[in-house]
């Protein structure tokens, strides 16, 4: 019986490169935090777009030109910004969950508010959850 040596290099080309920032900002499929610079206060939301293209919406923007939006969407985030005169940070942003799936990720999405409890949302959950504890 000859023995048989195997080695595994876990320093690979992956491992040596850093993630940043801007990472965060294309991925989809995520669960979000944004925490008031001012307040503290924060919201929690979830989308399948590319983070970059929500924040866009959030802050009322076109994520192609980042040109003013005449008529945007409604977004909780940018009505607190507004109604208190708070600015909308970009970098307040951050992932705290992901799923493959919308329905995975609406339930998410409503846990973390669950938890949470976040001022600034104004739905206190995604979808209807009966939560046993």
């Amino acid at each position: 019986v000859k023995p048989i040596a195997y080695f595994r290099n876990h320093c690979t080309i992956g491992s040596m490169l850093s993630r940043d920032d801007s990472d965060m900002l294309l991925r989809t499929s995520v669960v979000y935090k944004y925490i008031c610079h001012c307040c503290q206060q924060c919201y929690i939301g979830s989308t399948m777009l590319q983070m970059f293209m929500r924040c866009s919406q959030h802050q009322g923007r076109s994520f192609r030109t980042n040109s003013l939006l005449a008529k945007p969407t409604y977004s909780s985030i940018r009505n607190h910004c507004s109604k208190f005169d708070h600015p909308l940070i970009l970098e307040n942003f951050s992932v705290i969950d992901s799923a493959s799936q919308m329905k995975e990720l609406r339930i998410l999405e409503s846990i973390h508010i669950h938890c949470s409890k976040p001022q600034i949302n104004e739905c206190q959950s995604a979808v209807k959850l009966s939560i046993v504890v």
